[in-house]
C-alpha cells in the first residue's frame, strides 16, 4: 500500500494491483472497508488490472492515477472529501550539548554526511555528502589529511591505484589523481544528463568503472583516457537499488559485480577490450532490500532471507540449489562486508551495525552489535577495527576492545 489519504471519516489507500480502498474510520478501532474499485486491464492481452500508482481527493470524487493507462476519475459521492491540510509548524531544534560523543568509537566530524569510505592503508577515504571528499588517518586518533569540496554531493568513493572515483550525484562520475599530501586533482569527469551517479566501483586495474545513477540502472564506464571517460555498457533489471549493492572488489579476476534486490546478483565480465553481461544468480524467492552481497576470499558471500550463502565468480545457479549458512537465533539482515576474519552487516534503515565471527564460516558466532543515533552504509575494517560511515553521527572508528 504506497499511498493513503485521510478527510473526514474516510480513509482512501492506493493498493497497487488491487486498487483502491475506502475505509470508514469513524470508529478508529474497528475500521470498515466501505468501497472498493480497479481500474481496467492495461491491455487487451492482459487482463491485469493497471496499478494504482497515486491518488487524490477531490468532492465526491477519487483522482487514482493509473501506471500504465493514464487519470481516472473515480464517483465517490459522500466518500470522498478535499483533504484540508493541517498548518505547517516548524520543529524546534535543541542545540547540541558539546561534543562528548560515542564513547565506544573514535569519531570523526566532517560537517556534512558521512555516507561511505573506503580504506586504503591507513587512510579512511570518506564520502562526506554536502561537505565533500575527506581523506582521514587512522590511529589513535583520527585526524584529516586532505578535503576536497567536489562539484556535486559526494555520496560514493573508489581508490585505484593513484586514482580516486567520486560518485558527486548530480555532477556525475568525477575521476581525480592522488598526489602529494593526498590532494585530490580532477582529471575527468562524466556527466549524465539529467542523471544522478549513487555509487562506483572501480577496483585495478582501473579500466572500467560501474556505477549506479537511479533507483533501477547501472552503466559501466571505459576510463582507459580519463580525460573522455565512454560509457560502454548500460544495463537496467528488476529491483532497486537502495544504496551499497555494487561490489567494490574484481570477482575471479574479471566480474564487476551489482546487487538488484530482485533479479539477484549480476555478472559483468570486464576482462576484455569491452564489457559483457554475463547473467544473473537467479532465486525464485523474492531478494529483500535488507539483504545483500560482499566479496570474501575468492567467493561472492551473499546475505539471503536470514542466512549466508557463498557462490563462485560467475555462478548462475538458483540460490535455493546451494547450502546455507545459519546463525542459531539471529536473521541475518544488512550490507555485508567482511575482513575474512569478521562480519560486518549494516542496516541504515534502522541505524544498526551488527557484528559477527566468521573465522570458521559454517559456523558464525555473534560478537558484538551497536545501536547508533546516525544511519550507517556498508562497513569497512581497519586492523581488525570496525570502520563504520554513520550519516550525521559521522565516521566512527571501533575503539580498541581489551583481551
Amino acid at each position: 500500500m504506497w499511498t493513503v489519504r485521510v478527510a473526514g471519516d474516510h480513509c482512501v489507500v492506493a493498493d497497487t494491483w488491487n486498487g483502491l480502498f475506502v475505509v470508514n474510520i469513524h470508529d478508529i478501532k474497528q475500521p470498515r472497508i466501505v468501497a472498493h474499485a480497479v481500474l481496467p486491464p492495461r491491455s487487451k492481452s492482459d487482463n491485469t488490472p493497471d496499478p494504482v500508482g497515486g491518488i487524490a481527493l477531490g468532492k465526491g470524487v477519487i483522482y487514482a492515477a493509473g501506471i500504465f493507462t493514464g487519470l481516472y476519475v473515480v464517483p465517490a459521492p459522500g466518500l470522498a472529501t478535499p483533504v484540508v491540510r493541517e498548518q505547517d509548524q516548524a520543529p524546534e531544534l535543541k542545540a547540541a550539548q558539546g561534543k562528548t560523543g560515542d564513547p565506544r568509537f573514535l569519531t570523526y566530524q566532517p560537517g556534512g554526511q558521512v555516507r561511505s569510505a573506503t580504506v586504503v592503508g591507513d587512510i579512511a577515504w570518506a564520502a562526506c555528502g554536502s561537505a565533500g571528499i575527506h581523506a582521514v588517518q587512522l590511529g589513535k586518533t583520527l585526524e584529516p589529511v586532505s578535503v576536497t569540496k567536489g562539484k556535486g554531493e559526494v555520496m560514493h568513493l573508489a581508490v585505484s591505484g593513484s586514482r580516486l572515483y567520486a560518485a558527486e550525484n548530480d555532477a556525475g562520475l568525477a575521476i581525480y589523481d592522488i598526489g602529494p599530501e593526498l590532494k585530490l586533482t580532477e582529471i575527468g569527469r562524466l556527466k549524465l544528463k539529467n542523471r544522478n551517479v549513487k555509487q562506483v566501483a572501480c577496483p585495478a586495474p582501473g579500466r572500467f568503472a560501474l556505477y549506479h545513477w537511479c533507483s533501477s540502472a547501472v552503466e559501466i564506464a571505459d576510463l582507459q583516457d580519463p580525460a573522455h571517460p565512454k560509457v560502454v555498457l548500460k544495463d537496467s533489471q528488476v529491483g532497486l537499488f537502495y544504496g551499497d549493492q555494487l561490489v567494490p572488489e574484481l570477482l575471479g579476476g574479471r566480474y564487476l559485480v551489482a546487487y538488484w534486490h530482485r533479479s539477484g546478483p549480476a555478472w559483468y565480465d570486464v576482462s576484455g577490450e569491452k564489457p559483457v553481461y554475463q547473467g544473473n544468480t537467479p532465486d525464485e524467492r523474492r531478494f529483500s532490500f535488507t539483504d545483500g552481497v560482499c566479496l570474501r576470499d575468492d567467493k561472492l558471500l551473499l546475505v539471503k532471507h536470514g542466512k549466508l550463502q557463498l557462490l563462485n565468480p560467475g555462478d548462475q545457479r538458483e540460490v535455493s540449489q546451494l547450502p546455507a549458512i545459519t546463525v542459531p537465533g539471529h536473521r541475518l539482515r544488512g550490507r555485508p562486508t567482511t575482513d575474512g576474519k569478521q562480519l560486518a552487516l549494516s542496516r541504515r534503515s534502522d541505524q544498526k551495525v551488527e557484528l559477527f565471527d566468521i573465522t570458521d564460516i559454517q559456523h558464525p558466532k555473534p560478537i558484538r552489535e551497536y545501536d547508533l543515533k546516525g544511519h550507517p552504509g556498508a562497513c569497512r575494517f581497519w586492523n581488525s577495527q570496525l570502520l563504520i560511515p554513520a550519516g550525521y553521527q559521522g565516521l566512527l572508528l571501533e575503539r580498541k576492545t581489551k583481551p
